[in-house]
């Protein structure tokens, strides 16, 4: 074969080719790069989603849903999950260094009280609560592993509270603003040197560590899976209430500490459901809600959860955990008698003594029973 024989079909090979290659591409031009991208994305996020997060998916999809019920339903289990990583309990540090710390747990209350005064009179976001709360105990456990007594506790809290002020809220807080109203409202003077100082001296006893995980995520989860985000419901909104008040009362008492975030919220977030659906609801000055009702909610999170491959079994009528069942430990990994019975246990105890006056006791059911008793 000669040389220009040669070019000549090696050019005919190209064209050939060539044709071929615009006749694929003529085909794929018909397909939107973005969609293909988006069934890829959506069947990875089937494999690794939970139900309930990807029906939240589709419906932020829907053009004529404007109401969303999760910010990123496509990254809340992978949050979820890095929050359980994150958080730890500080354990109760005035049972075995009261004395060290010259601490009560009534002083304790009174630091915490001031706090949330604070937060209420600036307006401040619930976050930015518990925030303060957990930098003042975290700083005051490593003064008592240290053997040194406690500071003031009334310019602990408002460092603490500026400190999560700083790290929580969209402005920077005032020092002299907080100092002002402090003297306003509780007639106290203090200088602000001797809060910088105070400042300084926290953030390297912490060793620069001040975030913190805090039960109201966890909540806001937990809200979700039992089908109780709905702000629009009534009955929704009181129980989330209920929990949110029952945190509250958790955070003021030291025993608590010895709880992680999440125990806290499904301790609380179960027991505002029991509550409202027991006889002494009204005598403990709670609103009562309507078994049908409450089971009305629920039907919408147990049939996503069948669908998610979760048999949803049916427990225990008499055991007020019963709504923490094995559907809900796999998708929170919280086990119902290893972690959520303690702190339950010790909810209902101290809201029966301090709160409720003894009343709750009109109602065994909301006490978990032991083995032999059931």
């Amino acid at each position: 074969m000669s040389p220009q024989t040669q070019v000549e079909a090696a050019s005919a090979a190209q064209g050939s080719s060539y044709v071929k290659e615009q006749k694929a591409f003529k085909e794929l031009s018909y397909l939107d790069p973005t969609d293909e991208m988006n069934k890829r994305w959506l069947k990875l996020l089937q494999k690794k989603t939970p139900t309930i997060d990807l029906v939240d998916i589709s419906a932020e999809v829907e053009p004529f849903n404007s109401y969303k019920r999760q910010f990123a339903p496509e990254y809340s289990h992978s949050a979820y999950r890095a929050m359980l990583k994150a958080e730890c309990s500080v354990g109760d540090y005035l049972q075995s260094h009261a004395c060290t710390l010259q601490m009560t747990n009534y002083t304790r209350q009174q630091m915490v009280k001031l706090i949330e005064d604070f937060v209420l009179l600036k307006k401040y976001k619930t976050e930015t609560l518990y925030h303060a709360v957990s930098l003042a105990d975290r700083y005051l456990v490593n003064l008592a592993v240290e053997g040194r007594s406690s500071p003031c506790l009334i310019t602990l809290a408002v460092v603490c509270t500026l400190m999560a002020a700083k790290l929580n809220q969209p402005i920077a807080p005032s020092f002299n603003r907080m100092i002002a109203l402090l003297h306003e409202e509780h007639d106290t003077l203090l200088a602000k040197q001797d809060l910088l100082n105070m400042e300084e001296t926290i953030i390297r006893s912490l060793d620069f560590d001040l975030q913190h995980t805090s039960p109201i995520p966890f909540l806001e989860r937990f809200l979700r899976i039992f089908n109780l985000d709905q702000g629009r419901d009534k009955s929704a909104h009181l129980i989330k209430k209920l929990a949110r008040n029952y945190i509250k009362f958790m955070q003021r008492e030291s025993c608590f500490l010895d709880y992680r975030p999440s125990q806290i919220a499904s301790a609380a977030l179960l027991f505002a459901i029991n509550i409202t659906q027991s006889p002494v609801a009204k005598v403990c000055g709670v609103e009562n809600i309507e078994d049908l009702k409450l089971k009305s909610l629920f039907f919408g999170s147990a049939i996503y959860m069948e669908i998610g491959g979760v048999k949803v079994e049916e427990e225990d009528q008499k055991c007020p955990l019963r709504m923490w069942n094995s559907a809900v430990e796999k998708l929170t990994y919280i086990r119902k008698e290893r972690d959520v019975e303690p702190c339950y246990s010790r909810l209902v105890g101290a809201l029966n003594s301090e709160q409720y006056k003894g009343k709750l006791s009109l109602d065994p059911l909301l006490f978990v029973q032991k083995e032999e008793n059931r």
